[in-house]
């Protein structure tokens, strides 16, 4: 019998519940349509706790964008043992 071990492809923990696939694409052009460059382009499996991180991280980028003239760009700090998200809305003038 042949067991394989799934691994998250973000911290390479064992993924011992249910895994998560995730895609993300970051591109901006300069000049217009047609000028595409990518920032980021990754997908992977995620553990949990992982996709739980991803999660905040882009909910708070989708709500950026959702009011971006409602608010600032979100301060989105990443540590060793944590993801922590602030929205702030932009002063009134």
């Amino acid at each position: 019998m042949k067991y394989e071990i799934e691994c998250c492809d973000l911290c390479h923990a064992p993924i011992t519940r249910e895994k998560h696939g995730v895609v993300i694409t970051l591109g901006f052009s300069i000049g217009g349509f047609g000028r595409r460059q990518d920032h980021a382009n990754w997908s992977g499996e995620l553990c949990p706790k992982c996709n739980d991180e991803y999660t905040k991280i882009a909910n708070a980028v989708t709500h950026w964008l959702d009011i971006r003239n409602e608010s600032r760009i979100p301060t989105i700090t990443v540590t060793e043992y944590s993801v922590h998200v602030e929205n702030q809305p932009k002063p009134l003038t």
